[in-house]
């Protein structure tokens, strides 16, 4: 059965809500940035900190400083290539939100990790005390990216052409 794009929304809110509260108890404050402390953040974040990449992303996720929809992907992009499980998700399924079939691929990419890591996470529960099973949520976007894709298994690596023979490029670089 589909999953609804308003389930998926919830479960990316709540999702993201669990990252906030890490990054509350973690920094011990807000997770609103002062503008003063902004530089100090993003080159902590590009120097591969997830801690204050996810800050920034909250941040800007929440509509602070960066209204443009670019600015909030970028940082919770780094936050994904800085390790952070809940921002590969979350990453996903702002590629997924897109209506570029090259964005739906990379997306594949994103909840597949996520898909890969949330099995070593122990299950977060909401405030019902519910489990939250994220590995379940990343298995039917990934199923819901497919869907876009129109090919079951898209997101799966055997799934995609190989290369030529040699490993070239369409140039015949290797």
């Amino acid at each position: 059965m589909p999953i609804s794009r308003s389930t998926l929304l919830v479960a990316a809110i709540v999702f993201l809500g669990c990252s906030i509260v890490g990054t509350v108890a973690t920094s011990g404050s807000s997770f609103l940035i002062k503008k003063s402390e902004l530089p100090r953040f993003e080159s902590e974040a590009l120097l591969g900190s997830q801690e204050a990449a996810v800050a920034l992303a909250n941040h800007y996720e929440w509509g602070i400083g960066s209204p443009e929809p670019e600015g909030r992907a970028y940082w919770r992009r780094i936050a994904a290539e800085n390790g952070d499980t809940s921002s590969h998700y979350n990453f996903a399924y702002h590629l997924y939100e897109s209506s570029k079939r090259n964005d739906w691929l990379r997306g594949c990419f994103w909840v597949n990790k996520a898909i890969r890591t949330c099995q070593d996470r122990p299950r977060e529960r909401n405030e019902d005390n519910d489990a939250l099973d994220f590995c379940t949520m990343a298995t039917h976007l990934r199923k819901n990216i497919e869907r876009k894709l129109n090919r079951p298994g898209a997101c799966q690596l055997e799934a995609t052409p190989a290369l030529p023979a040699g490993g070239s490029n369409r140039n015949g670089e290797p």
